[in-house]
């Protein structure tokens, strides 16, 4: 089952910003018994969020008040539309009657045509649980509770016999036949990945074909990062705004971040930033495709989008651990692209050659990503006591119940309980 991700930007209308408001304030402090969206009616919903974007002035142009929703789901676009609109119909109207374009019918179908309409590109988007669908997840953490039922803390002796009796006594319980069959993860659609490697080759030979249009590119950038480097002024955090942020943060097992910067201006900075983008996109689905992203196991979805004609960007990320932590292994394992990316947006801290420096100033960096952080009025898991770790091992325990093991494989397997 392949794992997607839904974005959806609508204009807010501006007498009801106010009301908006407050009415996903309310959804997001009772996220479990608010009365307006039943969240653990989805079915195939791993991750939630709406974002209001306050009204600013960008370039000179005025940018009005928008409501931006992203999810992260299972399968195919309609049945997670429907699913979205059937089971949380009046809910939705609620929300999107403060919004422009909303149908005045109150009809799955109409909302649904609505919320695809208003949909925008994912130029690059990653999974950290590749190919499990909310109900598997679900379906194994059971597992690994109810085995722990059956172990009752107790791991010592024979580990043949102790794995033959977790068997055992699972085939007695038919809630568990499901853990028997045969499971092979599906981490990598192959069709996909040998037209991304063929797409890469083409680009590659393309690239070479066009070198000396290449060279030029970087002595624009380069001349563009030196006028940069001179402008630079250091981010100041506002101490009233980390603390809103911290009072939501780091008290889950579960985090995320809604991250909105301006784009430079100038046609090299955007196509910079759109071929940065579809390069780490590539690299999810071909490379970093196994709950691993350049050394960062935490992040269980993340994307960027581009938005307001070319003039913003956003980012949305849900990850494990502390804000802290998490930019820590951003900064340590994968600077190199969050500079290629963030390097074309405002106020990042100075580069050099498109990739370089930036993120590595570590405490200019995370200034940088607490002034630009936004927050976040509703954020759903459906998992949020499980970590990527968790998740991961969970599937591995259901692996090893059918596969033949050694002596030693079947010790580190019970080691995972």
């Amino acid at each position: 089952m392949r794992q997607r991700g839904l974005t959806v930007v609508t204009r807010i209308l501006p007498e009801k910003v106010d009301s908006l408001r407050k009415l996903l304030d309310e959804i997001g402090e009772d996220i479990k018994d608010n009365r307006v969206i039943t969240f653990t009616s989805f079915r195939t919903v791993h991750f939630l969020r709406w974002v209001i974007l306050d009204e600013t002035i960008v370039r000179n142009t005025k940018i009005p008040a928008q409501l931006v929703l992203s999810t992260n789901y299972d399968g195919p676009l309609d049945p997670h539309l429907e699913d979205l609109c059937g089971s949380n119909l009046e809910g939705l109207f609620k929300i999107y009657n403060h919004c422009e374009g909303v149908p005045m019918l109150k009809d799955t179908k109409n909302l649904s045509l609505y919320l695809k309409e208003n949909r925008i590109p994912i130029p690059a988007f990653y999974r950290g649980t590749v190919g499990r669908t909310v109900d598997q997840i679900h379906k194994e953490q059971s597992l690994w509770n109810r085995i722990q039922g059956i172990l009752g803390g107790k791991t010592s002796g024979e580990p043949a016999e102790i794995k033959s009796k977790i068997i055992s006594d699972l085939k007695k319980e038919p809630e568990f036949n499901w853990a028997f069959n045969k499971y092979k993860p599906e981490l990598v659609q192959s069709t996909r990945v040998v037209f991304a490697f063929l797409g890469a080759i083409l680009t590659l030979a393309i690239a070479l074909v066009l070198l000396p249009i290449l060279l030029v590119w970087w002595i624009l950038i380069r001349g563009l990062e030196k006028r940069d480097k001179e402008a630079f002024i250091a981010s100041r955090q506002d101490p009233s705004q980390i603390a809103g942020f911290m009072k939501k943060e780091d008290y889950k097992v579960q985090n995320q971040l809604t991250h909105l910067v301006e784009i430079k201006p100038g046609i090299i900075r955007l196509n910079t930033l759109k071929f940065v983008l579809w390069a780490i996109n590539l690299l999810a689905k071909m490379w970093y495709n196994k709950g691993n992203l350049g050394g960062i196991q935490s992040i269980h979805f993340a994307r960027w989008v581009i938005i307001d004609e070319g003039k913003r960007l956003l980012f949305f990320s849900n990850y494990d651990g502390s804000w802290e932590s998490y930019l820590g292994e951003f900064v340590d394992r994968a600077a190199v692209g969050l500079t290629g990316v963030w390097s074309n947006t405002v106020g990042f801290p100075p580069t050099k050659n498109l990739i370089r420096q930036g993120a590595r100033h570590s405490a200019e960096f995370k200034a940088w990503a607490r002034e630009k952080q936004i927050q976040t009025q509703v954020w759903y898991s459906a998992y949020p006591t499980s970590s990527i770790k968790n998740i991961n091992n969970n599937t591995a325990i259901r692996q090893g119940l059918i596969e033949e093991s050694s002596p030693e494989e079947t010790r580190e397997w019970l080691q995972r309980m």
